[in-house]
């Protein structure tokens, strides 16, 4: 249960911290700088939503509550 309860986690960690990054504004009022940080931010948010889906997936095949949070989506699909 305790591992179910870390892995859910660190998906939700992931996502915040890639929305965080993605909805960020610059400040930098040279214009290379800002592009700069545009650019690593808004790389670095796909990154965290690309992490989070890969270990998402991963782990609705192998822990209990992800197995059961999959299959209620897909009941309520169906």
């Amino acid at each position: 249960m305790i591992k179910s309860i870390l892995r859910i986690a660190v998906v939700a960690a992931l996502s915040i911290i890639g929305m965080i990054f993605l909805f960020s504004v610059e400040q930098e009022k040279d214009t290379a700088a800002f592009m700069l940080h545009v650019i690593l931010d808004k790389t670095f948010a796909v990154g965290m939503f690309a992490l989070a889906a890969v270990l998402y997936k991963h782990w609705a095949t192998i822990d209990a509550w992800f197995i059961a949070y999959k299959k209620l989506c897909q009941d309520d699909i169906d």
